[in-house]
């Protein structure tokens, strides 16, 4: 297999972000798992980490899988951590990036969690009902409104639930304008005996 990927290299230079997911493992991803509270979200790790950065990349723009694994031991981490019922909300995108990228990024992260009574992940919550250009295009004034009002709860599926936390995941938190603009669009229709947070794996 190593001679295969050596002839398939010399062929087609791989990226430098793909060379460094290769030369990642669960161990050296598990000392990146550095989480803080910024802006009323919890982010996992740091972004300018130059291995961070090539999982993040890899994952959004060509469905790495191998990153998108790496990716979710962020999350198993943090998860070891709680001791709630716990629903995992993937930020949603627009048909239109869903249809040119053919997954959503972060709901390929969170394949690899194993669901089980207290870990379900659930894409059906909330969707996007208008297109919006990319964040990182933006300036950090026009980030702030750029979704606001872009998304839509599931009401009658929210109202459902009952004693567990809804965990709302992007993958880089910039501003948290995306994630906020998420967040209140699903609040208004928990039980009381829910609550909800945001989780980035990045920042």
């Amino acid at each position: 297999m190593k001679i295969i990927e050596i002839i398939i290299d010399s062929l087609f230079p791989p990226r430098v972000s793909e060379l460094l997911v290769r030369e990642a493992d669960e161990q050296l991803v598990g000392t990146f798992y550095q989480p803080q509270n910024i802006s009323a979200c919890i982010c996992l790790s740091v972004y300018k980490n130059s291995t961070v950065s090539a999982l993040v990349a890899e994952n959004k723009f060509y469905g790495n899988k191998r990153a998108a694994k790496l990716l979710s031991i962020l999350l198993v981490k943090w998860i070891n951590n709680q001791s709630s019922r716990l629903v995992f909300v993937p930020v949603p995108l627009g048909q239109k990036r869903r249809r040119e990228r053919g997954y959503n990024q972060v709901a390929e992260v969170l394949k690899y969690l194993k669901e089980n009574d207290k870990l379900k992940v659930r894409q059906d919550l909330c969707s996007r009902t208008r297109e919006t250009p990319a964040q990182l295009s933006l300036k950090r004034a026009q980030r702030l409104t750029n979704v606001t009002g872009a998304f839509k709860a599931n009401s009658n599926e929210l109202t459902k639930l009952r004693d567990v936390t809804l965990v709302i995941v992007d993958d880089v938190h910039t501003t948290g304008s995306t994630m906020t603009a998420v967040r209140a669009e699903l609040a208004p229709n928990l039980d009381n005996s829910c609550r909800i947070i945001c989780v980035a794996l990045a920042h």
